[in-house]
């Protein structure tokens, strides 16, 4: 009995659905060792992407699955910016995933508007000005009407969304 469940283990480890499995990759190429190796900038974005996922679909490993999204979708930003049924579609996507992703932007939006009040950032420039509200609005897809606080000396306060449009109106009252 027990060669027999071993017989079945090295047989499903050598089936043709296992051996792209990442754990069969060089330690070297597999994304969370290659990140902590030589730094998340080293990654491809299918590779961050599969940091993400954590885990492949049945005969698809995290990596080819995070390449076939990224071909799916175009790029990062559109993964970022699809809606909830659309990425829920594919195949190995739910919920949590979408969920996890949004959390994951929205981190990353504090992140950078954190820094942005740290670094005493001035909106002294046109560009300046339309780098940040860029930041602010980039996964924006209606009309959206907001004001930007800020100070004396040109830093931001605070960004507030007041009103929200249609894809080319926004109503303000």
């Amino acid at each position: 009995m027990l060669k027999e469940s071993r017989f079945k283990e090295s047989a499903l480890n050598e089936s043709p659905l296992n051996q792209n499995a990442l754990k069969n990759w060089p330690e070297m190429e597999r994304p969370r060792e290659k990140l902590v190796s030589l730094g998340s900038s080293s990654l491809s974005d299918a590779e961050l992407l599969a940091i993400f996922l954590r885990t492949g679909v049945r005969g698809c490993n995290v990596v080819d699955l995070a390449r076939q999204l990224l071909k799916s979708f175009g790029s990062l930003g559109a993964i970022f910016a699809a809606s909830q049924e659309d990425f829920c579609a594919r195949h190995g996507l739910g919920m949590a995933k979408y969920v996890q992703l949004q959390a994951c932007l929205e981190m990353s939006k504090r992140y950078l508007a954190e820094n942005i009040k740290d670094i005493d950032c001035s909106l002294t420039s046109s560009q300046a000005t339309r780098d940040y509200l860029l930041s602010e609005l980039r996964l924006e897809t209606r009309e959206i009407f907001a004001v930007l606080f800020l100070d004396n000396q040109h830093r931001v306060l605070t960004f507030e969304r007041l009103f929200f449009g249609t894809l080319n109106a926004a109503a303000v009252y």
